[in-house]
């Protein structure tokens, strides 16, 4: 969520801000563009969404979460960022107003879900994927999932400790590849008969519907709920038949 060009009640959509696809190399097409038989791709801002004016190939706009720090909140960012390309002050959520953050950066999937494996920290050739900021959890048995709800609480505990209205921008990485089990629920997908790879997404889908339901748990036990909007938006909505399980079954009959 952000506003145009300072204008904080003037919102945009993607005809205006022209991201049109994901972002993480500055000024970098992707694969799909560069390398087509027949499509020719429109100019776009490659770069994404940037705070400050003259930024080439991103957008120019004051972020939400400005808006809500400069009216007093503390602001939380929480998981995939993935708002600005490597190397532009998008990238960074401090640069977008955000006071806390957690987690986030230009890539918008983790070099890994696990923190027995560092969260991709540390593996070849996925430091551009590592997720960042969670060390507290490294070689620990727990889910990327889990550990962003887990901190995402303790930040909310330092505002409500101080009196003060948050903002908490909750972005998970999950439901996106690489698809990897979150074991505290994919054993049950896997009785049920469910192929593999489907069992993981299904777990991952589960991960993320527990941490909504721990954090509106967090709000009851603070009685802070009746005082407080949750809004609940989608991304982009299921992954395709791309990097999923089982069978394809082509759509007839249309």
């Amino acid at each position: 969520m952000f506003t145009y060009q300072g204008k904080s009640n003037d919102g945009m959509n993607a005809a205006r801000h022209r991201v049109t696809n994901w972002t993480l190399y500055k000024d970098k097409l992707q694969p799909m563009e560069t390398n087509h038989k027949t499509l020719k791709f429109p100019e776009w801002n490659v770069n994404g969404l940037s705070p400050v004016a003259g930024v080439e190939k991103a957008v120019y706009a004051t972020p939400l979460p400005q808006v809500l720090k400069d009216a007093g909140y503390v602001t939380i960012h929480s998981g995939k960022a993935h708002l600005g390309a490597i190397g532009t002050p998008g990238e960074d959520p401090l640069k977008l107003g955000f006071e806390i953050n957690i987690a986030g950066h230009a890539a918008g999937a983790p070099g890994s879900y696990l923190g027995s494996e560092n969260f991709g920290n540390g593996q070849e050739g996925r430091k551009v994927w590592a997720v960042p900021g969670l060390e507290k959890y490294y070689g620990k048995d727990i889910f990327l999932t889990e550990a962003i709800t887990k901190e995402a609480k303790l930040a909310m505990d330092s505002a409500v400790e101080k009196s003060k209205p948050f903002f908490l921008y909750m972005a998970h990485y999950a439901v996106h590849t690489p698809i990897m089990a979150d074991s505290r629920f994919v054993q049950k997908y896997y009785d049920k008969g469910l192929d593999s790879t489907e069992a993981k997404y299904a777990a991952l889908v589960e991960g993320m519907d527990k941490s909504l339901g721990d954090i509106m748990d967090y709000l009851d036990n603070k009685k802070i709920s009746d005082n407080t909007i949750i809004l609940f938006m989608s991304d982009n909505g299921g992954l395709s038949a791309v990097a999923r399980g089982g069978k394809n079954t082509p759509i007839t009959n249309l």
